[in-house]
């Protein structure tokens, strides 16, 4: 039996709320949760995976590496592991780069979890597919894919809805 998990809830300017509740609670339009996207490089393209049918958002769609803050765990924390748990890639904290915060409102592009995104990078020489192990249920099918391929998924709305990364994309890429 899964281990229920929480969202500790913040307003619009990251101040706490001082509210935890159920993942998947539905929430106001004025409490976020936290969450992280990790993008992994290698070379000059970046691991994504396809989202499983069975998956509650978004089936079937791309995506990074990503999760919610369970709780009040650090956004390091959950980025840690979430890498090990979404592609059995052991990171160190030293491994990830802040690359910046991004914010998603619900209603836009099908979001009804409105997000604060903590969103780092880690750079992996040599990264092939026989070393990422998938989540049974969870994503499938990794890939890498370079940053015009991963545009044309976002263009095509292929790719799960990243629209705080629109103002930002070449800070990441």
């Amino acid at each position: 039996m899964e281990k229920q998990e929480y969202w500790a809830l913040y307003d619009e300017n990251l101040k706490p709320l001082n509210k935890l509740v159920p993942r998947y609670t539905p929430l106001s339009k004025d409490e976020y949760e936290l969450g992280v996207h990790i993008w992994i490089k290698t070379g000059d393209k970046y691991l994504i995976f396809k989202r499983s049918e069975s998956k509650r958002l978004f089936p079937n769609y791309y995506e990074m590496i990503g999760g919610g803050i369970d709780g009040y765990d650090t956004p390091l924390a959950t980025a840690l592991r979430e890498v090990e748990e979404e592609s059995g890639l052991k990171l160190k904290e030293s491994d990830l780069k802040f690359m910046y915060m991004g914010k998603i409102n619900q209603g836009e592009r099908g979001i009804t979890f409105p997000e604060h995104t903590y969103v780092y990078m880690a750079t992996i020489d040599n990264l092939k597919l026989e070393d990422i192990r998938i989540e049974e249920g969870k994503n499938c099918n990794p890939s890498f894919k370079t940053k015009e391929e991963i545009l044309k998924l976002i263009k095509e709305n292929k790719f799960i809805p990243v629209v705080q990364y629109e103002d930002k994309i070449e800070k990441l890429f």
